[in-house]
């Protein structure tokens, strides 16, 4: 079987002034190459569109996240606060003043295994003094004489005579853990805008 050579119209009539054109060489693999780039620059361009959008959603969603978390805490110690509040201004207090008489026993008793013989001076407010004569008793391990200071605060002792003065400040105490709740319970100063896409 014979070949015979496919023989196509010529539409060389059809240019202006019947010149013929130019004839460029076409080369298959330049072709496939230029195509070949066109598509792998297009799938890299159609994932990274891809990634930048679950990035954005991703980081609208975190936002929104943040933001709720931060209505939830605030709700909640809105609740709290009060209850909070009146802990320290009346629970705590009292509890520190039922208490305070038996720390400082505690720490006379402790001081006056060190101390020897020698005798420890006690000082306290007018309010507290009675109270601490009787916890420490009649005959204390070592003598003991408690004295009045009325610039010392209802929750203030001060123990000298021992090896260092030590001082009992539940005042001193109960501000720090007033200062601490207050913190706590301070609204945050920025809560960030959730940014929808």
């Amino acid at each position: 079987m014979s070949a015979t050579p496919l023989i196509l119209e010529d539409f060389t009539t059809f240019l202006p002034g019947n010149a013929m054109p130019p004839e460029t060489p076409v080369d298959p693999a330049s072709g496939f190459e230029d195509g070949y780039k066109a598509g792998w620059d297009d799938a890299v361009s159609a994932n990274k569109d891809s990634h930048d959008r679950v990035a954005a959603d991703l980081e609208t969603s975190l936002q929104d996240i943040a933001f709720s978390f931060h209505e939830a805490r605030a709700h909640i110690l809105n609740g709290l606060a009060p209850l909070l509040r009146l802990m320290i201004e009346k629970v705590l207090p009292e509890l520190a003043a039922r208490g305070f008489p038996e720390t400082v026993a505690a720490l006379v008793m402790a001081e006056a295994e060190k101390a020897a013989d020698r005798p420890l001076e006690l000082m306290a407010n007018p309010a507290n003094a009675d109270v601490l004569r009787a916890m420490l008793g009649e005959a204390p391990p070592v003598p003991v004489e408690v004295r009045e200071n009325s610039a010392m605060g209802p929750g203030q002792a001060m123990l000298r005579g021992g090896r260092e003065d030590q001082m009992i400040d539940m005042d001193a105490v109960l501000d720090g853990i007033r200062d601490a709740v207050e913190a706590f319970l301070a609204p945050e100063t920025e809560i960030e805008e959730p940014r929808h896409a």
